[in-house]
């Protein structure tokens, strides 16, 4: 008898378990370590930003936006719990059941019915006239600079399941032992910066003046540094000047030696889209030689760029981002970088992984060729780690 009822108590138990909801915000941790002390995610704090989204069981702040009310979006990583979907200036928080679902066999994310979260609709997003650019798909697409696009995305924070979707980046401080030795040794160091629009700022929300007022990239490296080896003494400046090309900058490059700088960071390739992979490898070269030539003590770090919008006609890649050319160009900057001995952070090829997972809408902030927050502070985290092997 008793092992009929411990059988039965059992079967009950399994079906609790099958029936029982698998995540969301009342959900607990099916891992068996604790989850970890939850950073600080309801406004800009510079440790949850530089926190490797690749490390840990926490996702902070992944950008999503919806088209359409009936638009399903998936998270980079399989959720465990959704711990908040905000507001993209994190001052609304919105609340499951009410505002959103979330479906943890599917890891996707849909608005229900009655929901206050900002979409696009449809009409909206793909207009007939107006301000955008043609699609492949034979129709307009929505584009805008400014915080338009950024309020209509949300900032989701979850534990994740973190599996093999991102491939981290790799460590190259050993290439940068004479920098961060002068780092940590507490001296004055100079950081130039130089790229294009991406570089400069565009559009992190600080740079555009709106919540949650998160800087570029550039700060967010420079700041990452002063707090890893306890050091106030890091200048940074930023020469990346908007809509220019690699020959504009290989033209330009005495902004930087100018500077005599202990660090160079090139992050070039967005507007080099049409240039042709062997011209964009000899203008990265000629900018590194001359650095060289006048600078012999700066080392550089090379930074790979995200990609454009796929779904844009004049991309030519019709949402393949294999073919486009800046698949080719990263791979002409990693033979630079074994040649002169740099490290370079991959940006293109983690954004290629994250678009495996996520739509490219949901990661851009004017719809054609500019992060959102949650793309900068992955250039920010591979910059960061490239260089020191180190994260916040």
């Amino acid at each position: 008898m008793k092992s009929i009822f411990k059988k039965l108590g059992a079967f009950c138990l399994a079906l609790t378990t099958l029936f029982a909801p698998c995540c969301g915000s009342e959900s607990v941790e099916s891992e068996s370590a604790a989850p970890s002390k939850l950073l600080p995610f309801d406004e800009y704090n510079l440790e949850t930003y530089l926190k490797p989204v690749w490390l840990g069981d926490t996702v902070y702040n992944e950008t999503v936006m919806f088209v359409g009310q009936r638009d399903e979006q998936r998270l980079l990583y399989p959720a465990t719990e959704i711990i908040s979907v905000r507001s993209y200036d994190l001052k609304t928080e919105y609340k499951s059941g009410v505002d959103y679902e979330f479906d943890c066999q599917t890891n996707l994310l849909t608005l229900t019915m009655s929901t206050r979260m900002p979409y696009f609709v449809n009409k909206a997003y793909y207009p007939e006239a107006g301000q955008y650019h043609s699609a492949s798909m034979g129709t307009g697409l929505f584009f805008k600079e400014g915080g338009l696009i950024s309020n209509k995305q949300l900032a989701v924070t979850y534990r994740a399941k973190k599996d093999d979707t991102l491939t981290p980046p790799k460590d190259h401080s050993q290439k940068y032992s004479s920098f961060l030795n002068k780092v940590a040794s507490g001296q004055k160091v100079k950081i130039c910066f130089f790229g294009d629009s991406i570089t400069v700022g565009g559009n992190a929300s600080g740079f555009i003046d709106i919540p949650p007022y998160m800087p570029n990239f550039a700060n967010l490296v420079t700041e990452g540094l002063k707090v890893l080896y306890s050091n106030p003494n890091i200048e940074m400046v930023n020469h990346a000047k908007g809509g220019e090309t690699s020959l504009w900058g290989m033209r330009n490059v005495s902004l930087v030696t100018d500077e005599n700088p202990d660090l160079v960071v090139l992050a070039w390739g967005m507007n080099d889209l049409f240039l042709g992979a062997e011209l964009f490898k000899n203008q990265i070269r000629e900018m590194l030689d001359s650095i060289k030539n006048a600078c012999p003590s700066a080392d550089i770090l090379l930074v790979s760029s995200m990609y454009p919008n796929g779904d844009v006609a004049e991309f030519r890649m019709n949402g393949n981002y294999i073919s486009s050319p800046l698949t080719l160009y990263e791979k002409k900057q990693e033979e630079l970088a074994d040649e002169y001995g740099l490290g370079i952070a991959l940006v293109t090829t983690m954004h290629r992984e994250m678009l495996e997972k996520k739509a490219y809408y949901s990661m851009t902030a004017n719809n054609i060729n500019h992060p959102s927050d949650f793309l900068i502070r992955i250039y920010a985290q591979n910059i960061l780690f490239a260089l020191t092997g180190k994260t916040l």
